[in-house]
């Protein structure tokens, strides 16, 4: 305690000093003198007593954290006073990343189950939106969850610390919590049949001291959790990658490596799990296994067995196994077979031993599953194509271009629907009758930076092992750590533009590019659209002839104008060294023989309202020159792009060191303006002024810090920025060549287009950004400046202590700065901490006038992005992290309540998703018969031709709301009915018929629809005709 008082006396200290900093502010803008290279920003920082600015800042910063790990040892009243007087909030994060594990449907199929890192989220499958988030709390990682086979309303969750958690999710309440004291990487439960246990047992993959084992656990919590039993039934040093619990827990599969394992107990039934012991055999197949799944099968001997197979036999399962180099093994009966291998009577059993085997897929399988009735195995992987096998006669049909690659696929327990997870951060229901999506999903889609923690196979050759998995369970920050473009779109102020990949998959290996544009709604937390703005590969042959991934276009920068009206993108693509090695002599070779082929493009892009996308407008090839001499004519980097606050104009600054200003021109042609199909005028964009700017490194001692074989990225960090006033009329531009020498600011008059003012900023390390507030501006790189532009004097300025092991180029991708012009406030986030896997991301808020955080706050994950938000007479920010994570940062008064609200689950806390049908409708919770059910499962529909079915989901929902004179089948065939008062009667079937067209966010305009209700309110009654009942 002693140890929190000293840290809250630091910052009242630092308050109470406040005012001498000031007046030491104003006394060296007065005895300053009038040469920049005089100015010392240390000199200004240094207070009364001693203290300085970068004492009390940096206290202030980094007590954050020091708070918050003291923070743990309070009571939560006292949590809630100190959260309830800070002067800025965090709202609670939207959006996150699906884990890599399976869908699941709830046993009526009206929700459907996912997870993200840390909560169970619950999605209706007939509205696709969220119902219910389950937390699990702090920055634990899920590996998996199932429910209870005896009660379906609960969920067993588990986390990789060890962690496994009871939750009702229907009532929202959590039943239990127990820590087993090992790290979890799989869970299960037997299937729901006549042999499961009346008592729930979960089976855990876990590992202790290198030690993998498969334990299983009697959870008790409450008077009798004393009585929690665990036994381990499986433990070798070898590692598992997947298990599954069959036959009431009589049967367990498990695969590993090349390895296929079954295990077999005779006393599920027992009181104890000390008498629960399993014989287990092991079968070797030909190939890595990515994926399984086994389905019990009928134990009634088949054709052309032997005599001796109809005595009493074991269980009977068929087994179906996803390979790495592509291929499905079928083994049908597996576990008898390998019984009677053992048998000293064996004569043929080699041969019977051999699966079917089925190949289309030309990579690694990412998920395979039996059809509820056997007949049919779907598979689907990197290939963007759902496959469905015929399995007696290996035929197969397809649903493709499914946009990115299938990680996940389920079937419902009804056989009616397969759920499927994509590898763009999406999941998607599809009818198994029609393959017709019925509910969709979708995420922020941004690159991860995050190691997957699950090596479930569907990384080809670059397969993740136990090693890199062990390594992720302890790493906040992956190899990646790039930022991500970004924008908030100024026409919908709660829609935030991002360059994403085309998909996020486990086989990504480093630092996947991303070509896409995503649109997202964080205040509704649902996907808008998203756009390729790029050359791309998604649904075409991306393997070149050595098996070697054509590599797309990245979009480096992206920048909207201040009308919304367009947009500009900058992509990048470099041939990777691989396929330029073979041209050249050495390493140093190779990567000029890179930057000669870099393809630079610069692009305009138009908003067309009518569709409700961006078309292109204008593309320019290498905007910039490359500064390296040796690389002859190549195309150079685009280092900044800014877009001007008060007018249609973009500037661009490369590693050139020349600053471009970009206008649109209207077309025309012999002499007549151009026009678009609405008689607008037509317009090109181009470069109408530049600038070369002054840098204190030439180019001949840039190329003096030449690359060697063994460095070659010895000059490959160039930064430069570039920063509006928010009146337009100056532009800020500096480049750095090396980053131990200090840079060059350059004001210049954006309306003249000349230097008006250069001045240096005496520091060591690299430029990160730069920004203005209304006449200061904002420059860091190894220390935070305020330059005061209109006396051209040093505001004030402290240093910033750099995070060890961080390279120029991750320190400046991770440290971001926002100004809000009309709240007078500016936000940095930067990186602290004591090493470059564990980097602590720290947010402060400033005021211009002053050296010390109006607020600061430690995050859990590094910021890939921070933006001032757009909401009208609003003053917050918006923050997006590496787990694509968007939280709002506003602050409590004078604004706050003026932010975008963010929209959570429908049902908050502990309410009840009973009865929540009757508001959104019963979704795909249809009572299936067994005829209709053996159907689905048997007759497969031609993709090209698809059948009509006669028991369509109307059926099923009038089936739920009988009326008492056969009402419902009359409102399938008459449009209105007249009640006994003369009065029109709109039965629901009707209003499905408007409702139940879409989603909830893609239905029409709520006029439009009010017009449709009306429509049918103000009917004339109907003629006393005869109705027609089906």
């Amino acid at each position: 305690m002693s140890s929190q008082k000293k840290r809250k006396n630091t910052v009242v200290d630092g308050a109470t000093d406040h005012s001498g900093g000031q007046d030491a502010v104003k006394r060296v803008k007065r005895e300053g003198t009038s040469k920049a290279e005089d100015v010392r920003f240390q000199d200004a920082a240094t207070l009364a007593n001693g203290t300085s600015n970068e004492d009390k800042a940096l206290s202030k910063i980094e007590g954050s954290q020091l708070e918050g790990n003291e923070g743990k040892q309070k009571t939560k009243k006292q949590k809630d006073h100190r959260s309830s007087t800070a002067p800025w909030k965090l709202s609670e994060p939207i959006g996150g990343k699906f884990t890599n594990t399976d869908p699941l449907f709830t046993e009526d199929e009206k929700y459907l189950i996912l997870a993200k890192e840390s909560a169970i989220q619950i999605y209706s499958t007939s509205t696709s939106l969220l119902v219910r988030n389950l937390s699990v709390g702090g920055t634990q990682t899920i590996t998996g969850y199932v429910l209870s086979p005896n009660r379906p309303d609960t969920l067993y969750v588990s986390t990789v610390s060890g962690l496994i958690f009871h939750w009702d999710w229907v009532e929202g309440k959590r039943l239990g919590r127990w820590d087993i004291g090992s790290r979890i990487y799989g869970l299960g439960t037997p299937s729901r049949g006549p042999d499961t246990p009346d008592e729930d047992v979960v089976y855990t993959l876990d590992k202790k001291k290198e030690k993998w084992m498969i334990t299983a656990h009697k959870l008790r919590s409450g008077a009798e959790a004393s009585k929690t039993e665990l036994a381990t039934i499986w433990k070798s040093t070898k590692p598992l990658t997947a298990f599954k619990i069959v036959q009431g827990g009589k049967v367990i599969v498990a695969t590993g490596g090349e390895r296929l394992m079954i295990g077999v107990t005779e006393r599920t039934d027992s009181t104890s799990l000390s008498k629960l012991k399993y014989v287990w055999r092991e079968f070797a197949s030909t190939e890595r296994i990515t994926c399984l799944d086994v389905r019990e099968s009928s134990s009634t001997p088949r054709a052309g067995n032997s005599k001796k197979s109809k005595a009493k036999s074991s269980p009977s399962i068929d087994v179906v196994v996803g390979g790495l180099k592509g291929a499905i093994f079928v083994h049908e009966d597996l576990l008898n077979k390998l019984i009677q291998r053992e048998r000293p009577d064996k004569s043929n059993e080699s041969g019977k031993m051999a699966p079917s085997q089925l190949h289309w897929h030309r990579e690694a399988v990412a998920s395979v599953k039996w059809s509820l009735d056997g007949n049919y195995i779907i598979s689907g992987g990197s290939e963007t194509v759902l496959v469905l096998w015929q399995v007696e006669t290996g035929r197969h049909q397809y649903l493709p271009h499914l946009s990115t690659a299938i990680e996940s696929v389920v079937v419902s327990p009804s056989g009616s629907s397969y759920g499927i997870r994509l590898a763009d951060n999406s999941a998607m229901v599809l009818s198994t009758t029609e393959l017709k999506p019925k509910a969709n999903v979708a995420g922020i889609q941004i690159r991860s930076s995050k190691t997957e923690l699950y090596p479930k196979g569907q990384m080809g050759t670059l397969l993740k092992t136990v090693d890199s998995l062990e390594s992720a369970a302890n790493d906040i920050a992956g190899p990646d750590l790039s930022a991500t473009p970004a924008a908030i779109s100024p026409l919908n102020p709660s829609q935030i533009l991002l360059a994403v990949p085309a998909s996020q998959s486990g086989s990504s290996s480093g630092r996947t590019n991303a070509p896409y544009l995503q649109t997202f709604d964080f205040s509704s937390s649902h996907h808008v659209s998203r756009q390729a703005i790029t050359r791309t590969n998604a649904t075409t042959l991306n393997i070149g002839p050595e098996a070697n991934k054509i590599g797309e276009p990245d979009v480096k920068l992206l920048s909207v104008s201040h009308d919304g009206q367009w947009l500009a993108t900058v992509d990048e693509w470099v041939p990777p060294r691989r396929d330029v090695e073979p041209l050249t002599l050495d390493a140093l070779d190779t990567a000029d023989e890179q930057n000669r082929r870099r393809e630079v493009f610069l692009k305009f892009w138009a908003w067309k309202a009518e569709t409700k996308d961006w078309e292109l407008v204008t593309r320019v090839d290498a905007p910039h020159a490359c500064l390296k001499n040796r690389s002859g004519g190549a195309a150079g980097r685009v280092l900044d792009l800014v877009t001007d606050p008060v007018s249609q104009r973009f500037a661009t600054v490369g590693e050139d060191g020349v600053v471009r200003m970009w206008e649109p021109r209207t077309r025309y042609r012999d002499g007549v303006v151009v026009r678009g199909r609405n008689a607008e005028a037509l317009v090109n964009w181009s470069c109408r002024h530049t600038v070369e700017l002054e840098c204190p490194t030439s180019v001949e001692e840039y190329n003096s810090n030449k690359p060697t074989p063994s460095n070659t990225n010895a000059n490959e960090f160039i930064t430069a920025s570039l920063a509006f006033s928010p009146d337009g009329s100056l532009l800020a531009a500096a480049v750095q060549l090396i980053p131990s020498q200090s840079p060059l600011i350059h004001l210049i008059d954006a309306t003249a287009i000349r230097s008006i003012y250069t001045f240096p900023i005496l520091t060591t390390g690299p430029l990160t950004t730069m920004a203005f507030t209304s006449r200061h501006l904002i420059i860091v790189s190894d220390a935070l400046i305020l330059w005061d532009v209109v006396t051209n004097a040093l505001h004030f300025g402290f240093s910033l202590r750099p995070t060890p092991n961080l390279t120029p180029a991750q320190r400046k991708s991770m440290t971001h700065l926002a100004v809000h012009p009309q709240a007078s406030t500016f936000a940095l986030a930067l990186p602290t901490g004591s090493s470059q896997q564990h980097p602590h991301p720290h947010l402060a808020v400033f005021d211009p006038e002053s050296p010390v955080p109006l607020w600061t706050t430690s995050l859990p994950r590094p910021l890939t992005a921070l933006l001032p938000s757009r909401v009208q007479g609003g003053k917050g920010y918006v923050a997006l992290d590496s787990a694509a994570e968007i939280r709002m940062l506003s602050p409590r008064v004078g604004g706050g309540e003026r932010e975008i609200e963010m929209v959570g689950p429908m049902v908050k806390g502990e309410e009840s998703l009973r009865g929540i049908e009757a508001i959104y409708g019963a979704g795909g919770g249809e009572d299936v018969s067994e005829e209709k059910r053996e159907r689905q499962d048997t007759d497969m529909v031609d993709i090209s031709h698809p059948a009509d079915d006669d028991d369509d989901d109307e059926g099923a929902v009038l089936k739920q709301e009988p009326d008492d004179d056969g009402a419902a089948a009359a409102a399938a065939t008459t449009d209105v009915t007249a009640s006994k008062d003369d009065r029109p009667v709109v039965r629901p079937a009707q209003l499905r018929t408007i409702f139940d067209v879409a989603p909830a966010f893609a239905l029409p305009a709520v006029g439009d629809l009010f017009e449709q209700v009306v429509g049918l309110l103000g009917r004339r009654k109907a003629a006393p005709v005869p109705v027609p009942v089906a």
